[in-house]
């Protein structure tokens, strides 16, 4: 039995020794390489869902713009371009539109678009009743064209001109308190783009008119303008295109629409929040205003910022912000004028939009370029 088992002890030992010895040999020649794989298929965005959206279109004047409140935007080959339906077309290919404001046609935008017939949006009618909008999509980004006619009207003061004339601060006076008048020349030439990034109650059947110029359940007042998706969790994506404001930076001011816009009370018409927002990061442009409160003046206001070569030259627009400095109180001629709002390059998801605007015979064209899928929260994605 002791010998039987010495026996076995020893041949584990030995196992043991055969395992050890044999790890720390030398290993074996690498074997060949197999063949590879068949090549997969190339990564290729999703076709866009179709959707509803809105445009407005203003001829210098905030209160008179036209628009068409509920558009269907389409990505399939069901569809053809006519009444309210604008086919979005993938492009192929190196020729895509070039983002400036000049209509490249058929060459750039294939040969589809619609001729929208537009209607007042706000209390009065700006008079252009067409617009011509295309669409078109590639693997990483979605463009917009909308062209329009300018109409003349007397009564609203509408002409059809480049406006390009914004409102500027002109010094009046040299008595104390030193005062500043804000005279208007004029508004901007504008268009508007509307998407929902979350759904809203009855956008598909009513458009754009559920979020702007209405009354409230508590306040019906007709042309109230309040501006509100009246829900906490509904958000529409806006790009606004402006002749002052954005076109000369290249790019649309990106904003959205909360439900925070309402109106509380008839009676208390000027208590409300704007639903519209920026997105996040710098605007366009900013304002060139700063209140004074004095003992002998309640009601002062005087620019913010100057040119850097001010006071003893007229600033014109635009006023960019790299040419401004801060206000000075000596040294002023009257007559002298700076514009209201500082000119800037927009940053952040504020800049997502690039958009360029051209004038030409009473004609605007205005495209828009973006990323299909900018990854912001305050963007819709295509």
């Amino acid at each position: 039995m002791k010998k039987l088992m010495m026996l076995i002890l020893s041949g584990l030992v030995a196992i043991l020794l055969l395992q050890v010895i044999g790890c720390e040999g030398n290993a074996g020649k690498r074997g060949t390489i197999g063949d590879p794989g068949d090549t997969g298929d190339p990564y290729s965005q999703p076709v866009p869902d179709n959707r509803y959206f809105a445009l407005a279109i203003g001829n210098n004047s905030v209160v008179a713009h036209n628009g068409a409140p509920k558009l269907y935007l389409v990505f399939d080959t069901l569809h053809a371009n006519a009444g309210d339906t604008v086919v979005c077309q993938r492009l192929t290919g190196s020729n895509v539109p070039e983002v400036d404001g000049i209509d490249g046609g058929s060459a750039e935008w294939n040969d589809k678009y619609t001729d929208i017939v537009l209607r007042k949006g706000a209390l009065y009618d700006n008079k252009i009743e067409t617009a011509r909008v295309r669409a078109a999509y590639d693997e990483n980004y979605i463009y917009f064209q909308v062209k329009w006619t300018e109409v003349t009207d007397s009564a609203l003061g509408l002409a059809v001109a480049e406006d390009l004339y914004p409102s500027k601060w002109v010094f009046d006076s040299l008595v104390a308190p030193l005062k500043w008048s804000k005279v208007v020349m004029g508004d901007e030439d504008r268009v508007m783009l509307m998407f929902e990034i979350t759904p809203l109650d009855w956008f598909e059947h009513d458009g754009c008119t559920v979020t702007c110029h209405a009354g409230t359940e508590t306040a019906n007042i007709p042309g109230t303008n309040y501006h509100s998706t009246k829900s906490a969790q509904a958000k529409m994506d806006i790009w606004s295109w402006s002749s002052v404001t954005s076109n000369p930076t290249g790019y649309a001011d990106d904003k959205y629409m909360d439900g925070t816009g309402q109106i509380p009370d008839a009676f208390e018409v000027l208590k409300y929040t704007d639903g519209i927002k920026g997105d996040i990061g710098r605007a366009t442009s900013m304002s060139n205003l700063f209140f004074v409160y004095t003992t002998t003046d309640t009601s002062a206001y005087r620019p913010l910022y100057l040119s850097a070569t001010d006071p003893d030259s007229i600033a014109t627009y635009p006023l960019w912000d790299w040419q401004i400095t801060t206000y000075t109180v000596t040294g002023w001629r009257l007559g002298f004028a700076v514009p209201t709002f500082v000119t800037t390059v927009p940053t952040l998801s504020r800049a997502d939009i690039m958009s360029r605007g051209k004038f030409d015979n009473g004609t605007w064209t205005v495209e828009f370029r973006r990323l299909r899928a900018t990854g912001n929260g305050d963007d819709t994605k295509f």
